[in-house]
């Protein structure tokens, strides 16, 4: 099987940013995703596809409670009510499974979904975050970049260490002092000089903390699918249709875009 794994958050604020969003001030963002969702789906002609979501990352701010901290909130209240419009469309309308799990990340999920789930099928993740790299080990898994419209390459050393050395800001990890990406990677070319360079309990302590943070927790989700989020629903045109129009989508609505739209998520239904 064909598997597409869509990174939830992570496509809506590429649409929020997107420069197709203008065309619908108020809307853009609703707009734009729906845009490029549609075209994904046919690019990658998958049999089934996954929309995944964030959940609270329980595990790693119990590690380190700021965890994520140096992330400013989004206070745009129309940012909050396009993406919950996005969800609901997803959920009701189209041919996804959205899913979730209230105590793992989006990461965690995929993680889940592609190493443990569907490891014998040929997964494409879709998302910008390079942490997927790690997914990377699978020859069944492949990540794209939607951006730069190309396949992230692993790179030849363990991505999970090169980051627990250098640190990640975004996450709020921070990595050790005086390296960076270029040291982090010779460190891992010679284990004689990371053994060294650990060999201090502090450093060592310090190191199995960042691997945990950025590892994917896939492993612990396993035995805590119980509480798994997951919504399938049947492609509804003429709900879309509703939703596209109020909105004033009319783009989206002309006979050669509307027939291209509700041929690729047929498609993917009847798989």
């Amino acid at each position: 099987m064909k598997i597409l794994v869509l990174d939830g958050y992570n496509l809506i604020h590429r649409a929020r940013w997107s420069p197709m969003g203008k065309v619908h001030p108020g809307d853009g963002m609703t707009f734009s995703f729906f845009r490029s969702l549609k075209a994904i789906v046919e690019q990658f002609n998958p049999d089934k596809a996954y929309l995944v979501l964030e959940g609270y990352p329980k595990l790693r701010h119990e590690a380190i409670p700021d965890y994520k901290g140096t992330r400013k909130k989004i206070e745009d209240e129309s940012f909050h009510t396009q993406k919950d419009e996005i969800i609901r469309l997803c959920k009701e309308s189209l041919p996804l499974t959205v899913i979730r799990h209230p105590d793992f990340e989006c990461d965690d999920v995929i993680g889940f979904l592609t190493r443990q789930r569907h490891t014998a099928d040929k997964c494409t993740i879709i998302s910008t975050d390079t942490d997927f790299i790690q997914l990377l080990t699978n020859p069944n898994t492949r990540l794209y970049n939607p951006i730069k419209k190309k396949y992230t390459e692993a790179p030849p050393f363990n991505y999970v260490q090169w980051k627990a050395l250098r640190g990640d800001s975004a996450d709020n990890v921070v990595g050790f002092k005086g390296i960076g990406d270029k040291r982090a990677a010779k460190l891992l070319e010679n284990r004689d000089l990371l053994f060294e360079f650990l060999d201090s309990q502090d450093n060592r302590e310090k190191f199995a903390k960042n691997c945990f943070l950025i590892s994917l927790h896939d492993y612990i989700l396993n035995t805590k699918i119980d509480l798994l989020e997951e919504v399938d629903s049947s492609f509804n045109w003429s709900q879309c249709r509703k939703f596209f129009k109020d909105k004033g989508f009319g783009s989206m609505l002309n006979t050669t875009y509307s027939t291209i739209f509700k041929k690729v998520f047929s498609n993917l239904e009847n798989k």
